[in-house]
């Protein structure tokens, strides 16, 4: 068994490249970095996690609102539907549709008509 001189063993003590503390050292930096990117990752789960929650409401929101406008174009087709039989059962007994054919189509009349009442105003 050998012994290390004093001056050697003072150098361990110092932090000399053969110390054992660089070890330590270097177990610690290790251990911080690999704490860091721990919390790093979390954090960057977290965010990714929130902003998948909120596209979710949005989602839904946008579904919600969808809904409600297939909603609305199906009563305007009715109401569409109610208004132009309300023309075709009218305009044979109309007399301010003069300057238009019978057999025009109602939808084509009512356009027509809409376009010619605004002009004589």
């Amino acid at each position: 068994h050998l012994e290390m001189p004093a001056a050697v063993m003072d150098n361990f003590d110092r932090g000399s490249p053969f110390s054992q503390s660089d070890s330590t050292q270097s177990d610690d930096h290790r251990h911080h970095r690999r704490d860091k990117n721990r919390d790093a990752a979390r954090k960057s789960r977290r965010k990714q996690t929130e902003k998948a929650d909120m596209l979710h409401e949005e989602l839904q929101t946008l579904e919600q609102s969808n809904a409600a406008f297939i909603k609305e174009i199906a009563e305007l087709k009715k109401e569409l539907q109610f208004y132009t039989t309300a023309l075709e059962q009218h305009i044979p007994h109309c007399t301010k549709l003069c300057p238009f054919e019978p057999s025009e189509s109602p939808g084509n009349i009512y356009s027509q008509s809409l376009f010619y009442n605004t002009k004589t105003l």
